[in-house]
This record gives structure tokens, C-alpha cells and sequence, in this order.
């Protein structure tokens, strides 16, 4: 308390300072500052939840997030744009923490009723994410939902196609198919860069938006 009964006397430039309302640019600058760690606190912590239910699911979250943060540049998204999906592209698979572990863990073939009950992991994301009003939580749960939507309308949940599917989730789709092929799964060994390319390319206008392909595959990652 300047001044007061705390015996604490302040200089009288300090306490002119604060008697004076911070400038509107300053106010703003702070929200802002405070949004950008609330969003990388929130995107840290639930990235942590979806490596300890699923830990040799690491690496592909952090590839996903750089992936996807790559391509946005190529189409010029603005830094914040990509910020946020960078943030929410690492929790696209965050509704496997609803999925039983068995089947998470299972190596062979899933039945149909397995298949099924792991593609709800979508709508599962969606709804852990979309209980939130940030900015951050709505671009991760719009990622969560559809980054299994296909181009041509083949894909779950809601089987939407083409530019119905928001952007962020086409750019997902792509760069989370192409690490998963590349990477040694309990199902599958890791595919070469050839293969993976191939099939990546076959699925071009069906499962992927052909032109955001066609510039993930001009600077394809190692």
C-alpha cells in the first residue's frame, strides 16, 4: 500500500505510474500472452494423457504437429493459424483414451465390431475437446472429429467430402497417413519411402484433397 500503513514510503514517480490505467495495447498484449500459454499449458498436458495411455505414441504426435505445421506454411497460413494446429494436430487421436487398452494394444486384424468401437475414437476426441470455448480447443476437437473424413466422402464419422471438410483436418489426414505408413506399428513393420509414397499418391482425390497432396509431395520429410 503506497504510503500507507505499512510504513513502506514509495518514490513518487512509482506512484504516480500506478495511478495511471495501462494503455489499451498493453491490456490486449497481456490477454493474448496469457491465451498463448493457457493453449501450449492445455496442449502439453493432454499430449501427455494420450503418451501415457499409448506410449510408443510419442514420436508420431510430434511428427503430425511439425508435419502438418509444414504444409500450412506451403498454403500460407498466418503463424497464428498455424500455431493452433500445430497445438491441436498432436491431439488428433486424443479419443483413444475412450477405447479399451486390449484393443488399442492388439496386433492382429480387428473384427468389424472392433473396427467400428476403435472409429468411434473420433467422435470420442471430439467431445473431450469440444467441452472447452478457446480457440485452441475448437480447432483440436474440428481436427479430432474429421481427420478420418475422405476427400470423396468415404471416410467416417459424418462421411462429409471435398472443402466440407475443414482445412486443418484435410491437412491432418494427410501428413498423419504418411507417418503411420513410415512408422513400425504392433501390427505392421515400418513402410519404405517409396511405398509409402505410392500409396499415398494412389489415394489422391479419394482420401486425400489432391491439392494439398500434390504440395505435401514436393518437399516430402525424411
Amino acid at each position: 500500500m503506497p504510503n500507507g500503513k505499512s510504513g513502506i514510503k514509495l518514490p513518487a514517480n512509482i506512484i504516480e505510474s500506478m495511478s495511471q490505467p495501462l494503455p489499451q495495447d498493453s491490456i490486449e498484449d497481456q490477454i493474448l500472452q496469457s491465451d498463448q500459454l493457457s493453449m501450449e499449458d492445455a496442449s502439453f498436458c493432454l499430449r501427455s494423457a494420450c503418451i501415457a495411455y499409448e506410449p510408443e505414441i510419442g514420436p508420431h504426435l510430434k511428427n503430425v504437429s511439425n508435419y502438418a505445421a509444414a504444409l500450412a506454411r506451403k498454403i500460407d497460413l498466418d503463424p497464428h493459424q498455424i500455431d493452433l494446429l500445430w497445438h491441436g494436430a498432436a491431439l488428433h487421436d486424443i479419443g483413444k483414451l475412450g477405447i479399451p487398452q486390449e484393443l488399442i494394444r492388439k496386433e492382429s486384424s480387428l473384427s468389424p465390431d472392433e473396427m467400428q468401437l476403435m472409429q468411434s475414437h473420433t467422435v470420442i476426441g471430439h467431445n473431450i475437446l469440444n467441452t472447452g470455448t478457446s480457440e485452441f480447443l475448437k480447432v483440436a476437437a474440428e481436427i479430432a472429429l474429421s481427420h478420418h473424413e475422405s476427400w470423396d466422402g468415404t471416410g467416417y464419422p459424418n462421411q462429409i467430402k471435398g472443402n466440407a471438410i475443414p482445412l486443418t483436418a484435410r491437412i491432418v489426414a494427410i501428413v498423419d497417413v504418411y507417418d503411420a505408413l513410415r512408422s513400425k506399428r504392433r501390427y505392421k513393420p515400418a513402410w519404405g519411402k517409396k511405398e509409402a509414397l505410392q500409396e499415398m499418391t494412389d489415394l489422391r482425390g479419394q482420401k486425400f484433397d489432391p491439392e494439398l497432396l500434390d504440395l505435401f509431395l514436393t518437399d516430402i520429410p525424411a
